[in-house]
């Protein structure tokens, strides 16, 4: 104890946080602190206390009491101290165990909830690791925030499958309870001291990484969208499909957050309120964007092209991945919005096929994809590169059709043996 006790260090003045250096960083490297600097790091979180429904007294015997008592001087005697008894470390959380096991990064300087965390890795080198003692009142948003990262993790993993991220809504009671109960396992650390152990990774400085859409104002993510747009589209065509998914997935996350901003909410409620014109839609104006004059107009037509763009296109990386959940799920938003989208239909129709599972529903795309084909014969010819995919996917369908049927006939005659 007397070792470890002189390798701790005060972090604030009033000792609600102590470091322990586990592992020295690079003294050479000692990060520079602007405001705007990108922390990234490896963090786990602990919280010590008694085991649950004991107070770090056993009933096993040596106790005078009636063994087949509910009570006992011991409990009345400890239940408001650990005197005598060792608190049970328990691990939390740990970034190195998500999946994948990617770093947390924190923007300094912008008063993050939990203030124990940039405080704490503000004493730190790159590469260093260590261990901080904080008290409540240091990280008392900590709950929050784990709240959230297990909601990152879930949208994740619906994301992998082209779901589309889930955000809370409401306060009414219901949404309350069910949050209650999904975040039960946090209880526990809610207003009681807690161990950070940090690794710093790297820091970089304004301007050398790719910032979140929540920070990024809506002219700038208005400006980036094309451009992220024509690199996916120039790795399609060299055939890197993965790295085009990224850039198609980077666009989308930023017409997403666009679509929640006022510039487009306000765009939206001008055309309700001008609905009787033809091309509202297309209507360009300029807008304030956090006390800023946007410079580059922001319209509304031309937005939603993009986003069906995008769409289509990240669909078209998925299905030459092979992952096709994803697909259905981004053409039939495509479809919302304009039913009669042909791409959006014949790629949706193909990902049913490839499935195998719900070959009625391919069949239904892919007979309107033929219905849209036949009513504008002037504009795709019967040779053209449109039927024949339509006819290759038909016959595909029909193979799946005829192997559904034998195995049916199959189960049927085995059923009656």
């Amino acid at each position: 104890m007397d070792q470890l006790m002189s390798h701790m260090e005060k972090v604030t003045p009033d000792g609600g946080i102590v470091k322990i250096l586990i592992r020295n960083g690079d003294p050479s490297n000692r990060p520079n602190w602007v405001r705007g600097a990108n922390a990234r790091f490896h963090y786990a979180v602990y919280t010590y206390g008694r085991e649950p429904g004991t107070n770090g007294h056993h009933h096993d015997g040596s106790c005078e009491h009636d063994q087949n008592s509910t009570t006992c001087d011991h409990d009345s005697a400890k239940s408001d101290s650990l005197d005598g008894v060792r608190p049970k470390r328990r691990k939390v959380d740990d970034t190195r165990e998500d999946d994948p096991p990617e770093p947390f990064e924190l923007r300094i300087g912008y008063s993050f909830a939990v203030k124990a965390m940039e405080t704490c890795i503000q004493t730190m080198n790159v590469g260093e690791k260590a261990r901080f003692l904080c008290l409540p009142e240091y990280c008392q948003e900590y709950v929050q925030l784990a709240k959230v990262r297990k909601q990152e993790k879930q949208n994740r993993i619906g994301a992998a499958k082209g779901l589309p991220p889930v955000r809370s809504h409401g306060c009414c009671a219901h949404v309350l309870a069910k949050e209650m109960e999904a975040q039960d396992d946090l209880a526990d650390v809610h207003g009681v001291p807690l161990e950070f152990e940090f690794e710093l990774l790297d820091v970089q400085l304004p301007g050398n990484y790719v910032r979140e859409p929540w920070e990024m104002e809506a002219t700038d993510k208005w400006k980036e969208i094309p451009i992220r747009k024509e690199e996916g589209g120039k790795c399609f065509k060299e055939g890197n499909y993965k790295e085009a998914l990224e850039k198609y997935t980077r666009a989308l996350s930023l017409l997403e957050s666009l679509s929640l901003s006022p510039t487009i909410q306000d765009l939206e409620r001008e055309r309700t309120a001008t609905s009787k014109k033809k091309d509202v839609a297309a209507v360009g104006q300029q807008y304030k964007d956090s006390g800023t004059a946007v410079s580059d107009v922001i319209e509304l037509g031309s937005f939603y092209a993009l986003m069906q763009a995008c769409r289509l296109n990240y669909a078209s990386c998925q299905l030459k991945l092979g992952n096709y959940p994803p697909v259905i799920v981004q053409c039939s938003e495509v479809l919302k919005r304009d039913p009669q989208n042909l791409k959006a239909l014949f790629r949706r129709g193909q990902a049913y096929v490839h499935i195998g599972r719900d070959l009625e529903l391919a069949e239904q795309d892919l007979a309107q994809v033929r219905a849209i084909l036949e009513k504008n014969a002037d504009m795709f010819a019967k040779n053209g590169p449109e039927w024949l995919d339509l006819r290759r996917q038909e016959q595909s369908l029909a193979e799946k059709f005829k192997a559904h049927r034998h195995r049916e006939k199959l189960l049927y005659s085995r059923m009656f043996e």
